[in-house]
């Protein structure tokens, strides 16, 4: 397994923490079920699961900082969020006893950026979260796709 390899697990094992973390009673996203948040697409979320997380990778980029002779690698991965509601006018922005997806794609940023090093992940430089998309075709059910890049800083030629 390469460095940037070693990196991109550790990075993924954090983010599942910490959202896991934020389920717990009391947590930011205690809203969402323990069996709701999922590893990878599926296409057969049960009907009752809702609000659902699911974390995706999609692309690992790695470039050369020639200043500094070392190699940067930029994990890029998606978080979808998704809830389900009949009431229309409570599906973007919740109540208080209803999430909204407005809502909970900023409680899960907000969980993620409470700790920019992941839990002191070495040489994690920091996480950005560079665009989020809403979607709302699958009516009554609402989704947003927030892309996370989490950058860090991997080697050294030693020069």
């Amino acid at each position: 397994m390469s460095e940037a390899d070693g990196q991109n697990v550790a990075i993924w094992n954090a983010v599942i923490a910490k959202l896991q973390a934020a389920q717990a009673s009391g947590g930011a996203l205690s809203y969402v079920a323990t069996n709701s948040l999922y590893q990878g697409w599926s296409d057969k979320i049960p009907q009752g699961a809702f609000p659902v997380i699911i974390i995706e990778p999609e692309t690992d980029d790695e470039a050369w900082i020639l200043q500094q002779f070392k190699l940067k690698s930029i994990f890029k991965f998606k978080i979808v969020c998704m809830v389900k509601h009949s009431v229309f006018n409570k599906a973007v922005v919740g109540d208080a006893n209803t999430v909204g997806i407005l809502n909970m794609a900023k409680d899960v940023k907000n969980v993620l950026q409470a700790d920019q090093t992941l839990g002191n992940i070495t040489n994690l430089e920091k996480i950005r979260f560079p665009q989020t998309k809403y979607f709302f075709q699958d009516y009554p059910i609402r989704e947003a796709q927030i892309n996370i890049e989490a950058e860090s800083i991997l080697s050294s030629t030693g020069h």
